[in-house]
């Protein structure tokens, strides 16, 4: 048995350190990770670029509905709330490169709308890049664009985004396969689309909420968390381990 003494500390009361995320440098945003204070708007982005939040509506971080003890998570209501992050780099640069999008929701009930945004860079005609949603019947979609215009991959899950329920929820491209998993399962067999990603002209990330004020989220959202460079789960296996807490953080 592996004793906590193992790692240093004399009197073996110390637990072993969080182990280091190898990807962080590519971690391109950390969101809603354990910071925040109840009914404020002050989590911030922990990923390696520290990317500005802008609060839109009265969303807010709360503690009545945690995914992980002791961590805040993001409310918003359905009604113009959401979170920004500016276009950057980091959002607009996926092209074929390899990512890994993840993202714990917690939706209140069923859609409202035809379509719930919860990550997605994604706005008029020439201004389109990828898009993860939850549709009416509860489904886990992603869809990208090649030329800002027209739909390339469009991904629906077979399986569902649960109401009043955490899910976790995993967008990844390795090569050209496209993979989702919800709760550690894969959805179904790759996806293979050798298109580049456009990048979306100079529009914002937006979470939750779209431009205007349909196709909004409500609920919560946990820990999201966006890598570019690195499939996290080379080779889509059917299962991976689901994250019993916050990411790391280095």
């Amino acid at each position: 048995m592996l004793r906590w003494d193992s790692f240093g500390g004399g009197g073996g009361t110390s637990p072993p350190p969080d182990p280091s995320d190898e990807f962080f440098a590519n971690v391109k945003l950390l969101i809603c990770n354990g910071d925040g204070t109840e009914g404020n708007q002050d989590m911030v982005d922990k990923g390696s670029t520290g990317h500005t939040i802008t609060w839109l509506g009265g969303s807010q971080m709360d503690t009545g509905i945690e995914k992980f003890s002791g961590s805040p998570t993001l409310l918003v209501d359905g009604q113009s709330d959401g979170i920004r992050v500016p276009d950057h780099a980091d959002f607009n640069g996926f092209g074929t490169q390899d990512f890994t999008i993840e993202i714990w929701c917690y939706p209140d009930g069923a859609p409202s709308n035809s379509v719930q945004r919860l990550l997605a860079k994604w706005a008029t005609t020439g201004k389109r890049a990828y898009i993860i949603t939850r549709n009416a019947s509860d489904k886990f979609t992603f869809q990208t664009s090649s030329d800002g215009t027209n739909v390339d991959v469009s991904i629906v899950s077979s399986g569902t985004i649960n109401q009043d329920v955490w899910t976790w929820l995993v967008q990844q491209r390795e090569g050209n396969d496209y993979t989702q998993w919800i709760d550690g399962v894969r959805d179904a067999a790759p996806i293979s689309d050798a298109s580049s990603i456009h990048g979306g002209g100079a529009e914002e990330l937006l979470i939750g909420i779209q431009s205007t004020s349909a196709s909004e989220f409500k609920g919560n959202f946990g820990p999201i968390r966006v890598t570019l460079g690195n499939a996290r789960y080379p080779g889509a296996p059917a299962n991976i381990v689901v994250p019993v807490k916050p990411w790391p953080e280095f």
